[in-house]
């Protein structure tokens, strides 16, 4: 892995581009090393690579680490993937850098220029000195458009005094306001900047954002391209400075009035855009504001209302309205105060050892908002001079001369005062602080002579006097000139002194009786090379010193010389040190900078193409590429590739040839490339592998192919085969495909199948290519060989070997060393046995299985209201038994578990539960989980009783009943009927709950007929319809087949109108009473209200009963006789049905119906046993408790 790029600023132009070696989770971790940032915490975070490469905004990440910072801060960003990792360190600013070229320094702010600052944050303005001295000044900016004098700011320093860093906030420049004796209330902004010999850094202006500023309200001017606006401001609930500015560009002019309102529509030619925070509105918070207007007067106001419509975050329109706070319009402060005089104050005689004054100024009066001041010297220049801030400075010469220094308004040059000063320039005595020698080491013959130089510091020391002396006079004396002479062998120390504080420096003297002189011979091998020979004195001798080299040298004994050539076009040979203790010769060369094949300009092919490159560096002095775009690749040594252009539109990139040798970053030559644009044509795509097919061992758990991708973007890796856990991946950059598998632990070799896709890069569609891996077998683990015997003959037995499925015993098994086996073996009636060896040696297992406990207990259906039935259990060799029930079965010795032998009774509980209940009753051998025998138990279901509440499906609503009543008409034709969809038989159970009413037009206790036998068709109202319960007839009467009646007994039909079975019910039916009526053709029995002797079937055709016709349902109307006296029908009776179940011959239930709503209204029967809602088959419809 591997960062790339540089961090320069914390901001959003600096990012890194880390490389890694797959997709897998990278950790990015932030350490910060500086002083100054000692307390900031580490930064960690996952992040997670794309085709290898992960774009990390570094600059934006410290910037919100940082905030506004301190300085310079270094550090380092971190990445660890796995096992590996990698750092880039970085030293950064926490804002963009600004250059000027005129400066001697570079800028750094916090904030952009011309925008507003806060009272109470904090704004920094940062540069690096480069060379000289950098002066800093701040000018203030009034309301009425005034500025003050320019004030030099003190920031402080870091770094060696290289680095500075000023406090530009709004606090802390007001307060060098308040100093300097300037109005802070009518400062509006500042302007803060640099000077360097004479030339000034851009100026950053800040406009000051108090706590509470006014409501500006100006003219709008109208001018296009300057734009005056409406400038509102406050604090708000959050505590928050906000500011909106709308910008006006008509060629109008409009102002506010008084109870006015004022509209400013976007795009309507007096809005030109609008800049707001997203709190301003908090505006209205709090109503009170003020209002300065164009005569430069402040008055309360009262903002009626403010608002503004929003278009995509920007202000569409802004209306608001107001009025004067007090009836009055009483001026609050005039923010404009006129100056009418001037007075100078400050001493009258300059004569100190600084030669400096400071003047101030008095204003008239003194709240006067026009402060600012030019300062001049009227006469006397040529002694005095006076600066920006009414600082005088005495001139050398100056001695009682009188100076007359000027102070003018800015704003009304008319207004000025003048005061005159005697000036005196005291020359200040400059104290020695020390003297050096030219030489401290000095080497002569007996004869010569050489003159010291002493220089005394400071150079401007008042007192330049200095004393020479030599320890040894016989070897060398010095006068007062600083000229030694040697005059005999040996050695001598030659020291000077300064007069003034006695400082001194010493040269060390060796005189030699004989100098003895060697001559140096230098041979340069570069044609045409300029030879340098320098007789180098350390401390004394530069390369300026240098002498050119024409023919051999003569030099004295112990000489040190330095020798080099240089050549216009080639690389310096390197400096050579040479110490003459005799004859020399030197050999230097120039070296050759590297040269390439490639000319100024090249073009490639819009698919993409291969630059063949070759660069020449016979000397191997050094060489790199550089490539300026992203789409030219350098990585290579032998061409350079350009990547596929995709694009409509051609492109030009450079490739740079660079020589640290001759300097850092040193161009030796650009080749420009240029590709055109993407053609149109079919770009036919291509993948080609390393190999088709590679083979590896059974262990191996990674392969890496390298191929080649042409007209392809977006490759992906796929896997498939027999190769286990196997991934890969395609990694365009490096051109090499990872594969990862799981080792071969199988005695079959195993085939993968990789395959490399990719997107054309013209667009149609996807081109894909594979190649396989074919992994070898691992080699045969040891076995053991496993036996099982098991008595009696016959047994099954079954083995699972491990994680795999069960096989039957045939025979001996061989089993891999170390794998788990388990054995089964069962037979029927005997116990079972399970066991689970670890096959570590040969084994055997020698099995008898014991005879199973047996019983006498069959399957059994029990009656619904409990029953039971006794049983036997056999247990021959006393292996033990249990006995396992449902929940609503027990034994009635409640003995479940035992040995030997053993008579038990098995008893059904009650069914309770309204439906039919089945079960099983297991035997098992003691210590076993599988049964030996096992009953199945059935218990039939509860008949339904008449106070049963239905459960019904969703969407239907129980009620009590639903109702029909007798009509003029047909039998089916006229009268709401349901078709029960069951058919009739003589062995089926009826159970019907019913409410009869009498007829309302007769009086009599007549009822129609509510259960009826038939077709569903009225034509068979003929004499295959049987009414199963008619009406009461009192007295006797008889009708269709009822004669026989006596009394008032009741009657109904069977078998047909004209004879057949009958219901005989022993009484009358109390009409709009409840009922309940049960009935069986072949029992002979009816039963009313749950008594089994209130009626009986009689008749003569029992045959008659029962065909395939349906049970129907519905109040039986039909024309004619019987009437009362009166002449009319005593059938038009009616019912309510409550309830109607039927049994077969089993007691199991047919249907079982319920009165109900169906979700839309409409009243039927729900069939619990079917789930079916039958409703009337015909247009006629049944009533219910809502119709009542």
């Amino acid at each position: 892995m591997e960062f790339t790029g540089s961090i320069q600023f914390a901001d959003e132009s600096s990012w890194l581009t880390l490389t890694t070696e797959s997709d897998d989770t990278v950790t990015i971790t932030v350490k910060f090393g500086s002083r100054l940032l000692t307390s900031q915490e580490v930064l960690s975070f996952d992040v997670t690579p794309n085709s290898g490469i992960v774009r990390l905004p570094a600059g934006e990440i410290l910037r919100a680490l940082m905030g506004n910072g301190v300085g310079m801060v270094t550090g380092s960003f971190t990445a660890t993937q796995g096992s590996s990792s990698c750092s880039h360190s970085f030293s950064v600013l926490p804002c963009r850098k600004f250059s000027y070229k005129s400066l001697a320094a570079t800028i750094f702010t916090t904030r952009p220029t011309k925008s507003p600052v806060y009272e109470g944050a904090k704004d920094r303005l940062y540069f690096y000195r480069t060379s000289g001295d950098v002066s800093t000044y701040v000018r203030f900016n009034y309301l009425n458009g005034a500025t003050s004098s320019s004030y030099k700011l003190s920031p402080t320093y870091y770094v060696s005094g290289s680095y500075y860093d000023l406090d530009i906030s709004a606090d802390t420049m007001l307060a060098t306001a308040s100093a300097k004796g300037l109005n802070v209330s009518n400062i509006a902004s500042y302007d803060v900047w640099i000077e360097y010999s004479g030339s000034k850094s851009t100026v950053y202006s800040f406009d000051i954002k108090r706590m509470r500023l006014p409501l500006k309200t100006y003219m709008f001017l109208g001018r296009r391209g300057t734009y005056e606006y409406i400038h509102a401001t406050g604090k708000f609930g959050r505590s928050i400075e906000s500011e909106t500015q709308v910008f006006v560009t008509s060629g109008i002019e409009q102002e506010l009035e008084n109870d006015s309102t004022m509209n400013f529509e976007q795009n309507s030619g007096h809005i030109d855009s609008v800049g707001m925070n997203a709190y301003w509105l908090e505006f209205l918070a709090s109503k009170e504001r003020y209002i300065i207007e164009k005569d430069g007067t402040e008055r309360a106001i009262v903002v009626d209302e403010f608002k503004t419509s929003l278009t995509d975050r920007a202000v569409s329109s802004l209306t608001f309205t107001w009025h004067y706070a007090n009836p009055n319009n009483t001026v609050i402060d005039n923010v404009d105060v006129e100056l009418t005089g001037l007075t100078i104050s400050g001493s009258s005689t300059v004569n100190n050892d600084d030669n400096t004054a400071q003047f101030t100024v008095t204003y008239t009066p003194s709240n006067s908002t026009q402060r600012g001041v030019l300062w001049s010297v009227e006469s006397g220049s040529a002694y005095a001079s006076i600066d920006e801030s009414g600082k005088l400075t005495a001139l050398k010469g100056a001695n009682g001369n009188t100076v007359k220094i000027r102070a003018t308004s800015k704003e009304n040059s008319s207004i000025y005062a003048e005061k005159s000063v005697s000036v005196t320039y005291k020359a200040a005595s400059v104290s020695v602080t020390g003297v050096r020698l030219n030489k401290s080491v000095l080497s002569l013959a007996v004869g010569e002579s050489e003159t010291l130089v002493a220089t005394v510091m400071p150079e401007r020391a008042t007192d330049q006097s200095v004393t020479w002396q030599s320890s040894n006079k016989n070897v060398a004396t010095v006068n007062q000139n600083g000229l030694v002479t040697a005059v005999g062998a040996g050695s001598a120390v030659i020291g000077v002194k300064t007069t003034d504080g006695e400082f001194t420096a010493t040269c060390a003297l060796t005189v030699t009786t004989v100098v003895k002189e060697y001559t140096l011979t230098v041979n340069c091998v570069t044609s045409g090379a300029t030879i340098k020979v320098l007789e180098y004195v350390a401390g004394q001798t530069t390369v300026r010193d240098a002498v050119d080299y024409t023919g051999p040298m003569t030099f004295k004994e112990n000489t040190t010389i330095r020798v080099w050539a240089y050549k216009q076009g080639m690389i310096n040979s390197g400096t050579q040190t040479v110490l003459m203790t005799s004859d020399k010769t030197v050999s230097v060369a120039c070296k050759t900078i590297p040269t390439w094949n490639l000319a100024a300009g090249s073009s490639a092919d819009s698919g993409g193409d291969s630059l063949p490159c070759t660069v020449s560096d016979p000397d191997s002095v050094g060489w790199r590429l550089v490539s300026d775009a992203d789409w030219i690749s350098v990585d290579s040594d032998t061409a350079i590739e350009v990547s596929p252009n995709t694009s409509s539109d051609s492109r030009t990139g450079h490739v740079k040839l660079i020589c640290d040798a001759v300097e850092t970053d040193y161009v030796v030559a650009t080749c420009e490339i240029s590709q055109p644009a993407a053609e149109a044509t079919i770009q036919e795509p291509s993948i080609e592998f390393e190999s088709d097919s590679i083979s590896v061992a059974a262990t191996t758990t990674e392969a890496t192919v390298l191929f080649l991708a042409k007209n392809l973007t977006g490759l992906t890796a796929a896997c498939s085969g027999a190769l286990v856990n196997a991934s890969a991946r395609a990694n365009a950059a490096t051109r090499c495909i990872g594969v990862s598998f799981a080792a071969n632990t199988s005695t079959s070799e195993r085939t993968g199948t990789i395959t490399i896709s990719g997107t054309r890069t013209d667009g149609r569609g996807t081109y894909s290519k594979s190649f396989t891996i074919v992994q070898a077998a691992a080699a045969a683990p040891d076995t053991y060989l496993l036996t099982v015997n098991v008595q009696p003959s016959g047994a099954s037995v079954y083995v699972t070997v491990g994680s795999g499925s069960m096989t039957e015993y045939t025979g001996p098994v061989a089993v891999e060393a170390g794998a788990s086996v388990r054995v089964v073996a069962y037979k029927t009636g005997y116990v079972s046995k399970s066991q689970t060896v670890t096959m570590d040696s040969d084994k055997t297992l020698d099995w008898t299985l014991p005879v199973a406990p047996s019983w006498t207990l069959t399957s059994q259906t029990f009656e619904a209201g409990g029953d039971g039935a006794a049983f036997e259990i056999t247990d021959d060799e006393s292996v033990g038994w249990k006995v396992v029930c449902p929940d609503w079965c027990r034994l009635d010795d409640e003995v479940y578990e035992g040995t030997g032998a053993h008579s038990s009774g098995l008893v059904a509980t009650a069914n309770d539960t309204g439906a039919e209940r089945s079960g099983y009753v297991y035997l098992y051998a003691a210590g076993s989980n599988n049964y030996v025998a096992v009953c199945k138990v059935t218990q039939a279901a509860a008949a339904p009783g008449p106070g049963d509440s239905p459960t019904l499906p969703d969407g239907y609503t129980a009620v009590d009943f639903i109702a029909s009543r007798g009509a003029s008409g047909s039998l089916l034709g006229d009268l709401p009927y349901i078709d029960t969809g069951v058919t009739d038989r003589s062995d089926q159970t009826y159970h019907v709950e019913f409410t009869v009413f009498p007829n309302s037009e007769s009086g009599l206790s007549l009822t129609t007929y509510p259960f009826t036998m038939g077709s569903a068709s009225a034509s068979k109202t003929g004499s295959s319809v049987k009414q199963i319960f008619t009406g009461n007839f009192p007295g006797g009467n008889s009708y269709y087949g009822t004669s026989g009646l006596t009394g008032d007994q009741s009657g109904a039909w069977g078998g047909n109108r004209s004879g057949g079975n009958c219901i005989v019910l022993f009484g009358v039916l109390a009409p709009g009473e409840r009922h309940t009526l049960e009935w069986n053709y072949d029992q002979g029995e009816v039963s009313v209200d749950g008594n089994a002797a209130a009626g009986k079937i009689v008749g003569t055709s029992a045959a008659a009963v029962g065909t395939s016709n349906s049970c129907f349902l519905f109040a039986v109307n039909m024309a004619g006789s019987p009437v009362d006296g009166n002449g009319k029908d005593m059938r038009r009776g009616w019912q309510k049905l409550h309830r109607l179940w039927i049994k077969d011959g089993a007691g199991a239930l047919l249907c079982d119906l319920h009165p109900c709503r169906n979700e839309y209204g409409a009243y039927g029967l729900c069939d619990l046993v079917s789930g079916a809602f039958l409703t009337s088959a015909n247009d006629k419809a049944f009533s219910g408790p809502d119709d009542e």
